[in-house]
């Protein structure tokens, strides 16, 4: 069996992109955000679940003044089986979480095939809670990535609904997606004093959607196959100072 993470194979044989010596210059890591809130927030119940049962436990022991044998038995199992689902919750959250990450990773592989002239952010800060997976800056423009790792098949609509399996996701990916990219657009405005268009993209990873790129509500949506010809062949022009100045005040933000 083929592992998840793997890449395509038809992305292995076709990145000819990656020319010893000419790839893009990456600025922090992929995936690390992802792993810590994954962690923090499967385990939190956990940790609120081992003081109740350590209460329970007490009210079992024989002193003075305890509850009914029947009554603490019940608390004590019943705290025995929050703790059991709140560990297997726990662990199914973290699984979620770093698969994510994993992603992440496998998008990050290609971006930093791109050239030398360009700029990949990974796990960039957009506002108070809010990160992107990816920021690139290149000479055709800047793209805010958003990275999905769905299993299953994923499907775009001619609405610009976006099913799983015949689902809709919790969280609409498009919305995200685009908030992020209006969100990096104000805060570089706030910072330069300049205006700037980011391009939101939304990526999956993996081979859960085989349509061809397109643009929906704002939104380029592609597989992480067509990633690196989507960018390389936007048609679009950022001069050299620009991208330096774009970069410097990322660097600056980043470092914060």
């Amino acid at each position: 069996m083929k592992n998840e993470i793997d890449l395509l194979p038809e992305i292995r044989e076709n990145n000819s992109f990656m020319t010893e010596g000419k790839h893009a210059v990456i600025h922090g890591t992929p995936g690390d955000s992802a792993r810590a809130s994954g962690i923090v927030r499967a385990l939190w119940p956990l940790l609120l679940a081992l003081p109740i049962c350590g209460v329970c436990a007490g009210l079992a022991c024989p002193v003075r003044y305890r509850p009914p044998l029947t009554v603490a038995g019940a608390l004590l199992i019943g705290a025995a089986l929050l703790l059991t689902f709140f560990a297997y919750r726990g662990v199914q959250g973290i699984n979620a979480w770093f698969k994510g990450a994993r992603g992440e990773e496998q998008i990050a592989f290609l971006l930093a095939g791109l050239p030398g002239d360009w700029h990949v952010f990974h796990d960039f800060s957009l506002a108070q809670g809010v990160r992107a997976d990816h920021v690139v800056v290149g000479p055709v423009g800047i793209f805010v990535i958003e990275t999905k790792f769905w299993q299953g098949e994923v499907r775009l609509l001619e609405n610009g609904q976006i099913l799983v399996n015949g689902l809709k996701p919790s969280r609409p990916p498009l919305d995200q997606a685009r908030r992020q990219g209006q969100l990096f657009s104000e805060w570089y405005a706030r910072s330069n004093g300049q205006g700037v268009t980011a391009i939101p993209v939304l990526c999956f990873a993996g081979e859960a959607f085989s349509q061809q790129s397109q643009k929906r509500d704002g939104v380029q949506v592609c597989s992480a196959s067509r990633l690196v010809p989507l960018l390389q062949g936007w048609s679009g022009h950022l001069s050299n100072e620009t991208v330096e100045r774009v970069v410097k005040l990322m660097e600056q933000k980043a470092g914060e």
